[in-house]
């Protein structure tokens, strides 16, 4: 495993998802990317992954949703959350949830992994 943490991306969005993927990679995470957040659920297990960045509006199960299950199913992962849209009542659930941050699209690489570098050494 990469030093720095194996990160879970869930969005609908193929292209944004690799391109997150990518990011990730290239700043020394290991990253995997599933754009169904149903599959996601499926195959992820305890202790996979340091953290969850998740599309907040996906067909299915939306961020909200995936990240409760996640959580049930691994109570220590740590999530953030993305969105197109920012005034969307979901952010405030998220949050409420205990995703650490939410994040508009398009996500600025370098604030991104600015946050999450600090969201993995602390846990906050």
């Amino acid at each position: 495993m990469s030093p720095r943490g194996h990160i879970l991306v869930v969005d609908d969005n193929a292209d944004l998802g690799e391109n997150l993927i990518e990011i990730l990679e290239d700043a020394g995470y290991r990253a995997q990317l599933f754009t169904d957040p149903l599959e996601a659920l499926g195959k992820v297990c305890p202790g996979q992954y340091a953290l969850a960045l998740l599309d907040l509006r996906m067909p299915g199960l939306d961020g909200v949703e995936l990240f409760r299950a996640l959580r049930r199913r691994d109570p220590t992962l740590l999530a953030v959350a993305m969105t197109a849209f920012a005034h969307d009542d979901r952010v405030r659930e998220a949050v409420d949830e205990g995703m650490l941050v939410v994040f508009t699209k398009p996500v600025e690489p370098s604030g991104l992994l600015g946050r999450l570098e600090g969201i993995l050494a602390t846990g906050a």
